[in-house]
């Protein structure tokens, strides 16, 4: 079925025109979307082996695109400009410090990058080296009167029979 109205002007010639159909392969001009590049990264921070109480910079350059939110994770949870955790941002370069670092600060470090685009991340774990790692230890004691002692050092366990 068409459509066809004529509008008519004094002092102008007639029209016709016919109203527009968006068929599934056209958009009405309100619902395009504008596109755009995404950030992109260009210098990424490595894995990396640190000593308790250091400090610590781990840092990100991004590409000429904008970036509207930097967003810095350790362990997937979201980590605050607070404390001994400092976020810092220079033209195009976001760095995380962290001073000093301390043994529970190890982990999997995250920092995304995002604009009204898209996303770009990066990753990488850090790991803590220090005498000062926290460990507890559980002696139990068995019907053969043998004594066990279990120590257990941040995630790992040992056992030694005495």
């Amino acid at each position: 079925m068409k459509y066809n109205h004529t509008i008519s002007n004094p002092g102008l010639p007639e029209t016709p025109t016919s109203p527009k159909i968006f068929g599934e392969h056209q958009k009405s001009p309100s619902s395009q979307k504008i596109k755009g590049p995404k950030p992109t990264i260009t210098k990424k921070f490595e894995n990396i082996e640190v000593n308790e109480g250091e400090n610590v910079a781990l840092e990100v350059t991004s590409g000429p695109e904008p970036v509207t939110k930097v967003e810095w994770f350790k362990d997937n949870e979201l980590l605050r400009d607070q404390g001994r955790f400092k976020i810092v941002s220079q033209g195009n370069v976001y760095k995380l410090l962290v001073s000093p670092i301390e043994w529970d600060d190890e982990g999997m470090y995250k920092c995304v990058l995002l604009n009204e685009f898209g996303l770009s991340s990066c990753s990488a774990e850090v790991l803590v080296e220090g005498a000062s790692k926290s460990f507890f230890f559980c002696v139990v004691s068995s019907r053969e009167e043998r004594t066990i002692l279990v120590v257990f050092v941040k995630g790992t366990e040992s056992n030694l029979t005495l």
